[in-house]
């Protein structure tokens, strides 16, 4: 259950560092909206979980947890260093209006894995459930690789779905409320956070296999 917490903790630091961004930023995020993000984001996460269950079914208990650790460790060094990742795809697009790609027939805006905010595209000040859904593909994008890499080991998925869920929404709306109260403390980088929590279930996982 410990492991369970721990990606789920870790999981819904982007959306709290993102609700963060868009208080400060002046920019609502309705309940609807937050709830949208965080039904996404399950989606995403419970995608991952019968992939690895179906993985589990034909390859050996020590491949499962190799692949395990160096998934969760690949995506948690990425986390630790995800500030400056941002920072240099924002100059890669310097002068664009916007950057975008394609993967699966799905096009994701990548300006919006640079900076959240510009997933408010219409510039309302307030997220529609459109945007939400623009917003949530992108934080979710950990979600499959920690998702599969925790699925290998981690047994009561509802649980974790569950936990990441009311865990999401609370942290959009919670971080939301507080960057509009305190402006003049961001931005600051907390992805870090969940990138050691990913790292360290990654040796949890190596540990207990051995």
């Amino acid at each position: 259950m410990l492991a369970a917490f721990l990606l789920s903790f870790s999981l819904c630091i982007d959306s709290f560092a993102a609700g963060l961004s868009y208080g400060a930023g002046g920019i609502k995020i309705p309940i609807r909206c937050a709830l949208s993000i965080s039904l996404i984001g399950c989606a995403f996460l419970g995608v991952s979980f019968a992939a690895a269950e179906i993985i589990k079914a034909f390859i050996p208990a020590g491949f499962c947890a190799a692949l395990s650790f160096i998934l969760l460790f690949a995506v948690g060094t990425a986390s630790v260093f995800q500030n400056a990742l941002k920072r240099r795809l924002s100059r890669t697009r310097a002068g664009k209006k916007r950057v975008d790609f394609s993967c699966f027939g799905l096009r994701f805006i990548l300006d919006v894995y640079i900076d959240e905010t510009r997933a408010d595209l219409d510039g309302s000040h307030d997220l529609s459930l459109k945007e939400a859904a623009f917003l949530a593909a992108a934080l979710s994008f950990d979600s499959l690789a920690a998702g599969f890499g925790s699925g290998l080991f981690i047994s009561c998925h509802a649980c974790v779905l569950a936990l990441t869920g009311a865990l999401t929404f609370s942290s959009v709306l919670l971080g939301c409320a507080l960057g509009g109260r305190f402006k003049k403390l961001l931005p600051f980088n907390i992805s870090w956070i969940s990138g050691v929590i990913l790292i360290s279930l990654a040796i949890i996982r190596l540990v207990a296999f051995l």
